[in-house]
Order: C-alpha cells, then structure tokens, then sequence
C-alpha cells in the first residue's frame, strides 16, 4: 500500500510539471534604436543596453542626467577635476569616453570647451526630464558605431516627438544642506508642447534654471548658475516624414572668492563661463520596414 501511495504522488508531480512550463510570462515589449542606428526590440539587440522610461524618470526629481541614470548598473557620477562639474562614468572609464546623445545626435563634447575645468560642459545642454521619453544606456564600447570617445558606452536621450496634444510641466525645488558651510541649491524647469496645424505642425519649448550659492569650505561647490532653454518645430508634411528644427541656448557661470571656495594655489581661476548655441535640422522618413535618419547638427 506504501508503495502504491508513492507511486501515485510521484505520477501527479510529473504529470503537473509540464502545466507550469507551458506558462509563457509576457513582457512588454520594448523598442530601441542606439544599438545599431535602427529602431529594434531590446532583446534582439547587439550589446548591454538599460532603457529608462518616463515612468521611472516621472517617480523622481530630477535635475540633471546624472541624477537620471545613477541607477543604472556598471554607471557612477564622476567629479572630474572641478568641483560643481559632473561626469558619467561607464565601467570604470573616464567620463570622456561616455558618448552623450539626444534623438541620436551628439551633444557639444568637452573638447568644444577650454581648459580641464570644462570637463563636463556637454551635459549643459541636456534638456529638463519633463521633455524627456525615454533613455537608452550602452554599457561597453561602441566606438565602431559612435566613434573613439564612445569606448565606454553610449547614452541616448530621446525626448519629445510630433503631437497634436498640449502638455505642460512646470517645476521648482530646494535642495538644503546640513551643513551650515555648504549652500542649498535651487532649481526650476519648463517644459510646454502645443500643436499648431493639425497632424501637420507642432512646437515644444524647455528650459531650466540652476542657482547655487557658493559654499564656505576650500575647494568645495563654487557659485553656480546653469541656464539652458531651447524650442523645436516639428514639420509632418505626410504621414511618413518627419522634420524637426531645433534651437538651443546653454549658458553655464561659475565663481569663487576668498576666504570660501578659492584657494591660493596658483591653478585656481576664480571664474568660468561655459556658454553655447545649438541648431539642429533633422528629417525622419519611414518607408514601410525602413527607417532612415538624416540631421545637419
């Protein structure tokens, strides 16, 4: 009878065993277009990629890119040779082999830029989160697509697209400092998009404002103010062509004094100013499973 009973338990888990293997979990799925230069499902794509969407970018304040992929694995802020100036470092390599992209082009790099203090200036003209879709993150060397200065990865920042919808976010913020010799910061951003011509034109403008008062220690946070703020004209002459104009300002201040942040080394400067324009022409045109990509930058 024991031996019946042992059998007949054995006979049921094996013959449930299969039920739960039949069990499919579907995910969502989700689209990518930095691996290869072509729109594709991220599992199907060539290389280690994370993709932050809005969602997540929605649930947190944000106030630079940084903040918006620290959670990302093998990703960590890097403050490269300047106190205020950050940087994004992918697997352990410099912040200047981290390729920072929007809508697929790339952003001034810190080359554009003069002296070690500038290292970090390209991450100026990153619009506010709120004009933000999605964020694509290669993690690894993708120099063969990108270039040298992608050796340790690729961010890709896609923001807005052609609506006919009118959106609006408007937000402020404080960022206090338990220690009474460093300086709180304050932040505010824009964003607003609005269809002009029905499924034909349509405008999205942005910009943010970041003031920080200079610290009292040596060598601590200088005095900061980052001002960016751009437009974009989206054009549909057709269903299957996109063309976006964009304009864009970045205006970045910093300064120290004596007796708080500035030393006495012969290397100190004790102000800097990282200023620049931006305009970008860019055309989609999508030809039934073709997607082509063109912009004059």
């Amino acid at each position: 009878m024991r031996s019946l009973l042992k059998i007949s338990i054995c006979a049921a888990v094996f013959i449930n065993l299969p039920l739960f293997a039949n069990e499919d979990k579907l995910l969502p799925e989700v689209k990518v277009v930095s691996a290869t230069g072509f729109e594709q499902n991220i599992k199907d794509a060539p290389a280690t990629l994370s993709v932050i969407t809005q969602d997540a970018l929605e649930k947190r304040n944000h106030k630079d890119v940084e903040s918006m992929v620290k959670d990302v694995p093998s990703l960590f802020g890097a403050t490269p040779e300047a106190a205020n100036r950050r940087g994004i470092s992918i697997r352990g390599f410099s912040p200047r082999f981290t390729k920072i992209l929007v809508n697929g082009m790339p952003v001034p790099g810190d080359n554009a830029y003069k002296g070690l203090r500038s290292v970090g200036g390209s991450y100026s003209f990153i619009p506010p989160a709120s004009a933000i879709s999605r964020i694509e993150v290669i993690r690894g060397p993708m120099s063969s697509l990108y270039g040298s200065d992608a050796l340790g990865g690729v961010i890709n920042i896609i923001t807005d697209e052609f609506s006919n919808d009118f959106h609006a976010n408007l937000g402020s913020s404080y960022k206090f400092a338990r220690n009474k010799n460093i300086s709180g910061e304050f932040y505010n951003s824009l964003y607003l998009h609005s269809g002009l011509i029905d499924d034909i034109l349509s405008i999205s403008v942005y910009g943010k404002n970041l003031n920080k008062s200079e610290d009292k220690i040596s060598y601590a946070n200088r005095e900061q103010k980052d001002r960016n703020f751009g437009t974009k004209l989206f054009f549909r002459p057709n269903e299957n062509n996109d063309i976006t104009l964009e304009l864009a300002r970045s205006d970045v201040k910093y300064k120290r004094s004596k007796g708080k942040t500035l030393s006495t080394g012969t290397n100190s400067v004790a102000s800097e100013r990282i200023k620049g324009d931006v305009i970008n022409l860019s055309h989609e045109a999508r030809l039934d499973n073709i997607l082509l990509q063109s912009y004059l930058s």
